[in-house]
């Protein structure tokens, strides 16, 4: 299993609750790992204007 980074800029400084986005990371990566049993995980984050989007993603089976 590889664990990967997909940020491409430098972002800006972000002012948010570290411990809730904490708790969200932990809650998306704990379920990438429980689910996903070879292949990749990665999290990432860019820019969108005064925002910035951060996501995970994996190689795991997913919904049906």
């Amino acid at each position: 299993l590889e664990l990967r980074r997909s940020v491409n800029e430098p972002l800006p400084p972000a002012y948010m609750d570290r411990a809730r986005v904490l708790q969200v990371f932990e809650n998306l990566v704990g379920n990438a790992l429980k689910f996903t049993t070879s292949g990749s995980i990665t999290l990432g984050a860019k820019q969108l204007g005064h925002d910035i989007l951060f996501w995970v993603t994996d190689t795991g089976s997913g919904i049906a």
